[in-house]
């Protein structure tokens, strides 16, 4: 994997193998964590996202990007395991957004028995299972990024930048502020910061404070404890702000995106 994902933060929040049938159809589905799906048994189930409909299928390894509007559907069954999963990459980026990651991969014998480690893994407390999750998940992520694009920028101030912006989203963040920690006057600042990032400063923080408020929201927060968390004192502008980004209110998200669907 490339320098940009330097500091990458994983959180697996399900792990969970599920039978369905026709009642696994949903449309317009946004996750702010990203999807992957190991097909045991599929007649007519098929995930669309990115602009293609993919049939599910047992041969291969399927994965959603977070922050996607995808579709999903089922006309007779589907035996599967699914992984729901935060990796935050360490300028704040979500990995499957940051590194443009395959769709699918070959499901080999050795990418299931990972799959099927880290479900039952989750079911185990203690810091041994969780570390031996973590290492094959990372393991599959690094062969998902074989097939992908590796293009990225090598690490920088700048991103060490973007970790401490992370760290303090629940801050008011002004820009002399930020301008200061690089030496640079704020409009020079502002400047360099959308030549790296392609945004200007409040908008990529703005982005990612977001981001971070719809992983809260679908982990059950409360509005007012989410806003706070990201950096919004007043919930009724938070409220305006998230239904702009992701066309729904934060307690319509909170409801429909919670990460048990599968």
């Amino acid at each position: 994997m490339s320098d940009s994902i330097r500091g990458l933060r994983l959180e697996i929040h399900v792990a969970r193998r599920e039978r369905m049938g026709r009642e696994w159809n949903y449309s317009g589905v946004v996750s702010p964590f990203f999807r992957l799906y190991a097909i045991h048994a599929s007649a007519g189930a098929t995930v669309a996202h990115t602009g293609r409909t993919w049939n599910l299928d047992p041969q291969r390894l399927h994965l959603v990007p977070a922050f996607t509007r995808s579709d999903y559907g089922c006309k007779d069954h589907l035996d599967h395991t699914y992984l729901h999963v935060s990796a935050i990459t360490g300028n704040g980026q979500d990995l499957t957004r940051a590194v443009a990651l395959p769709a699918e991969l070959p499901a080999t014998a050795e990418r299931l028995a990972r799959i099927e480690r880290i479900r039952v893994a989750q079911d185990r407390p203690g810091l041994t299972a969780r570390l031996a999750s973590d290492g094959d998940l990372r393991l599959l992520l690094a062969d998902f990024s074989a097939g992908g694009d590796q293009t990225a920028v090598a690490p920088d101030p700048w991103s060490d930048l973007a970790t401490w912006i992370i760290d303090h989203l629940d801050a008011p963040l002004p820009l002399d502020q930020l301008a200061g920690r690089m030496d640079l006057r704020p409009s020079w600042f502002a400047e360099r910061f959308r030549a790296r990032f392609g945004q200007p400063p409040n908008a990529w923080i703005r982005e990612r404070r977001l981001e971070r408020a719809a992983r809260l929201l679908s982990d059950g927060l409360r509005i007012e404890v989410v806003a706070g968390r990201c950096g919004w004192p007043d919930r009724a502008y938070f409220t305006r702000c998230f239904a702009r980004r992701f066309g729904a209110g934060p307690a319509t998200w909170r409801r429909l995106r919670q990460p048990g669907m599968g």
